[in-house]
């Protein structure tokens, strides 16, 4: 696991129990850019490689993960957009991906198998105004961005790693919602959302065919403005990251992936 520290401007990676979940620290911190401010981090596919998005200094750098996560070197960097807060790997290629909010597109580029650095694709691939967070499909095929101008962008994921926008390109959240952060249920059947203009959690359904989404118009309320949000690899649990109460709302969802269960939030 790692993760990344943009008040004291440092990557953490710690190694978990897998049979009592517990997380423990695998190495010392390790220094990021100077003033580069990483926001957020997303291992690859065959787990060899992690990337952070440094807000700072628009840009993305590749980070070697053995032992200890090291950085590959100033030579690696990537541009991004200007007020990059994300980033994700695609999850069946090679590619890696940062949404620039201040540019409102998504940039793109490949991986390389053998030493995990980076090479910036042609095009940037347009979104909705503001987009803050980028999630793809657990099949591989389609990508959706959370726009906190008020919709999620659906797009097609190409073998070159291009992004398509789908038809329609966007689709609407609830009203004055501002979506911020969103997550992928393993079934690919649903889409989660965090709403930091409602404080509170929503939902997307998923045609699996098409990659089509739908929004679902119910809410759940949050303790306070979320940040980020995820599910955990069983499908059954939805997590809320509350940054201004230092703590993590946790949701139920049920067996069919179909709803969220409003009897909780609950710390963790």
């Amino acid at each position: 696991l790692l993760t990344a520290n943009s008040t004291a401007n440092q990557l953490r990676d710690f190694t978990r129990d897998t049979s009592t979940g517990l997380l423990s620290v695998s190495s010392a911190p390790t220094a990021a850019p100077v003033s580069s401010l990483p926001l957020a981090v997303a291992i690859e596919s065959g787990g060899s490689y992690g990337y952070s998005v440094n807000n700072a200094a628009s840009t993305i750098v590749p980070w070697e993960l053995f032992k200890d996560a090291t950085d590959l070197g100033a030579g690696t960097f990537v541009a991004t957009g200007t007020d990059s807060r994300a980033v994700a790997t695609a999850p069946l290629a090679d590619f890696v991906y940062v949404p620039s909010t201040g540019q409102t597109v998504v940039h793109g580029s490949s991986i390389a198998k053998s030493t995990g650095e980076l090479t910036a694709l042609a095009s940037t691939f347009a979104t909705e105004a503001s987009p803050r967070e980028l999630v793809f499909h657990p099949g591989g095929r389609f990508g959706y961005t959370a726009n906190n101008s008020g919709s999620v962008s659906q797009f097609a994921l190409d073998l070159n790693g291009d992004l398509t926008p789908l038809s329609p390109p966007k689709v609407d959240s609830p009203a004055m919602t501002q979506p911020v952060a969103i997550a992928a249920h393993p079934d690919g059947q649903n889409l989660y959302l965090a709403y930091a203009g409602t404080n509170s959690v929503g939902r997307y359904t998923v045609d699996l065919a098409t990659g089509l989404i739908t929004v679902d118009p119910t809410t759940l309320p949050t303790s306070g403005i979320p940040s980020r949000v995820d599910v955990d690899a069983s499908g059954g649990l939805l997590a809320v990251s509350i940054p201004s109460l230092n703590r993590v709302d946790l949701f139920l969802i049920a067996l069919d992936g179909d709803a969220l269960d409003a009897s909780r939030p609950q710390d963790a």
